[in-house]
């Protein structure tokens, strides 16, 4: 009996951890449909690798909807997130907006991704990182975000600030609020090495 007690509360503790650490976010904001209508709500979505999916319901009929990107232009989330469909590796997503101009940042809080005015979005790549050849395991520094950076500017006035960069969420999100002319303020993580 004492045995069925603790396995019941090991199980009970469990679900509640997963309930409780999900990152489930549910607030008041809105959605934009695709014929640029408005419709305000509660909004429920997950914080981190947001891609897929927006809970919403409507703040009048009390419906619940479970939104795909391809049904919906985006959401906007208090305290004053945006999140927009974007396509990216030929799929429609959701990505939260860190700034848009000249060059488009958008972010999952994983990953930065870019774009420029017409192209579909890019994840940044770049910092350490590990790989092994014959039977030994090396590290190396990955600039390749500088480059896609360069390509997607394409003013080459810019390329000292970019060639000063860290793989650094907030030195690249500064660099592309200054490049935008934007002042916003960066959160400062460090970005995840992992292709």
């Amino acid at each position: 009996m004492i045995s069925r007690f603790k396995t019941l509360t090991v199980i009970s503790l469990c679900f509640t951890a997963t309930i409780t650490f999900g990152q489930i976010t549910y607030t008041k904001g809105y959605i934009v449909s695709n014929n640029n209508d408005t419709v305000s709500g509660r909004i429920e979505y997950s914080k981190s690798g947001l891609h897929n999916k927006c809970v919403f319901v409507n703040e009048n009929s009390k419906d619940l909807s479970y939104l795909k990107p391809s049904d919906i232009k985006g959401f906007y989330t208090s305290p004053g997130y945006n999140f927009r469909r974007v396509s990216f590796n030929g799929q429609d997503i959701f990505l939260k907006v860190i700034s848009e101009g000249k060059v488009n940042l958008y972010s999952d809080d994983l990953s930065l991704f870019i774009s420029g005015k017409t192209d579909s979005v890019v994840e940044l790549s770049g910092g350490r990182q590990e790989y092994s050849s014959a039977g030994k395991y090396y590290s190396k520094e990955s600039n390749l975000f500088k480059v896609q950076l360069m390509r997607c500017i394409n003013d080459t006035s810019f390329n000292k600030k970019i060639d000063n960069l860290n793989f650094d969420i907030t030195e690249i999100t500064n660099a592309i609020i200054d490049i935008n002319g934007k002042e916003e303020k960066a959160d400062s993580k460090k970005l995840s090495s992992e292709i």
